[in-house]
């Protein structure tokens, strides 16, 4: 007989079944329990059996099969959110603003357009409408070399400056005198005017430009009360550049006779009349 850990005393195995033991026989009898097997349990070889894991793998639990569905779920949706309904939504926004834009175009906006008669003096003339008085003036203006180059060196003139004592023209250039000294103004040149001095000042200095102060007044004020940001005339061509949202480019009235450049896009208002916009390039 095998060892079974109490020796071979009989009196140990052969002893009679306590009482608790005698109620089982009392109720199943000579029976013995066997424990079904349900029918839908998988039919395991021996082999599977030895080699089963006794952990499951984290692949395989519930909770990492749901949180890889919901990964592929949210992945699925950003694709199609920045594939589709990004473009969508940014044209739709697009649209709207150009249709007010074109909507908003008045008469104020025509007169302003058509100001190039009255600063013919200079072949480039810019005013913006911010709070100082700014104009910028100009023999020629490349517009391509400007936006490929960065922007030009202006010649930054301010007439509050007491060197400052007027212009006058030398071989046909502009020139002005400063200490008794005259400069000659060859490429674009900026005039800032101190708003703080009294409109009498301000429009003596003006008038030394060859250019009506009211008419400068009367623009600027076009520019405030219809949110644009500018005016610019260049060889009888004339925009208006509209404050906006920077996240769809520029945009601007124009008027010209040819409405045509690379990356682009205009609609045509009436004749001569477009709005313009330039795509920025990220």
């Amino acid at each position: 007989m095998g060892y079974m850990g109490f020796g071979m005393r009989k009196e140990v195995y052969k002893r009679k079944a306590k009482k608790p033991f005698e109620k089982f026989n009392e109720v199943y009898g000579d029976r013995k329990v066997i424990n079904k097997q349900d029918s839908k349990a998988a039919k395991l070889t021996k082999e599977e059996v030895l080699n089963k894991p006794r952990f499951k793998s984290i692949h395989d639990l519930k909770v990492f099969q749901i949180l890889k569905v919901v990964i592929m779920l949210l992945l699925l949706s950003l694709g199609i959110y920045y594939g589709f309904v990004k473009t969508m939504i940014y044209n739709f926004r697009l649209n709207n603003l150009t249709n007010n834009i074109i909507e908003s175009f008045n008469t104020d906006h025509e007169w302003l357009l058509n100001r190039d008669s009255d600063v013919k003096t200079y072949p480039y003339f810019k005013l913006d409408s911010g709070r100082s008085l700014s104009m910028t003036f100009g023999k020629s203006f490349d517009r391509w070399s400007y936006y490929s180059s960065g922007k030009p060196n202006y010649y930054t003139l301010n007439l509050n400056d007491s060197s400052f004592l007027g212009f006058k023209y030398v071989d046909g250039n502009l020139n002005i005198i400063k200490n008794d000294t005259s400069i000659a103004l060859t490429g674009l040149w900026k005039v800032t005017i101190d708003q703080s001095q009294k409109d009498v000042e301000i429009n003596t200095k003006i008038k030394m430009l060859k250019i009506n102060p009211e008419l400068i007044n009367n623009i600027r004020q076009k520019l405030r009360d219809n949110n644009l940001a500018s005016l610019e005339i260049e060889k009888s061509k004339s925009r208006l550049k509209i404050n906006h949202t920077k996240e769809f480019g520029d945009f601007y009235f124009l008027k010209t006779d040819k409405a045509h450049q690379n990356g682009s896009t205009f609609t045509k208002l009436k004749d001569n009349f477009y709005l313009k916009r330039e795509k920025r390039w990220r």
